[in-house]
């Protein structure tokens, strides 16, 4: 229980005190809350999902816009379909914070000539040539998408560019651009800070309310208390 005193023989109602007691809860709870390595990491991952939840809605949406150039990220003739991505999130949190990354996932739809050309996400974005033999047979047959005759051939066939003349390297640039020129514009527009503060400042109130039954001591660990709570709230999305 706080103790109050009279100074200069003025009964005081311990506002002194009281100050005292918020301003130590107001700092213990702003140094826990930005400061303390668990609470900083839920924060920032919280921030990094909405970021690269985002990222995936406007790839899908710059996909079916611009498919010549996407289409190697998602299952064939589904260009742009959130269900049929062949790319997934990564987050992964260090030190120095949360680090966002996409992997590819193989393909299982077949293309038009019925063959499942699994690893094409990672091979159409990475550029590389692709060697193409017969399985169980001596003989390639394929149609040539500009005049749709068709080869037969003994020999391998040689793809220099599987995907296409824009396709290498366009997811990694689309998602580098998106981070650096956007990502601070998503996190304002989902008015993620502001979701901080309003949590802080809903737990302010709560100890204002109750100040008067508690001492300096006290509000150092309600502070951190809230701070964890705090940080649980906003990192879900």
């Amino acid at each position: 229980m706080m103790s109050y005193r009279k100074k200069g023989g003025v009964d005081t109602g311990g506002f002194p005190e009281k100050i005292i007691a918020l301003t130590q809860y107001d700092t213990c709870l702003l140094t826990a809350l930005h400061k303390r390595p668990h609470n900083k990491m839920l924060i920032e991952r919280g921030a990094a999902e909405i970021v690269a939840t985002y990222f995936e809605e406007y790839m899908d949406a710059r996909a079916r816009s611009n498919p010549e150039k996407f289409h190697h990220v998602y299952e064939f003739d589904q260009t742009g379909d959130r269900d049929k991505r062949l790319f997934k999130k990564n987050l992964s949190s260090t030190p120095e914070g949360t680090i966002i990354s996409f992997s590819f996932r193989p393909a299982k739809r077949p293309n038009r000539q019925g063959y499942v050309f699994a690893n094409k996400a990672s091979i159409m974005e990475a550029g590389e040539t692709v060697i193409v033999r017969p399985k169980s047979s001596k003989y390639l047959m394929y149609r040539i998408n500009e005049t749709g005759a068709f080869i037969k051939t003994n020999k391998p066939s040689v793809i220099r560019n599987p995907g296409g003349a824009s396709v290498k390297g366009s997811f990694k640039n689309e998602f580098e651009n998106f981070t650096s020129i956007q990502a601070k514009r998503v996190l304002k527009e989902y008015r993620y800070f502001e979701r901080i503060e309003k949590r802080i400042k809903e737990s302010r109130s709560i100890v204002v309310a109750r100040i008067n039954k508690s001492n300096i001591s006290s509000m150092v660990a309600q502070a951190n208390q809230d701070a964890s709570k705090i940080a649980q709230l906003v990192a879900v999305i």
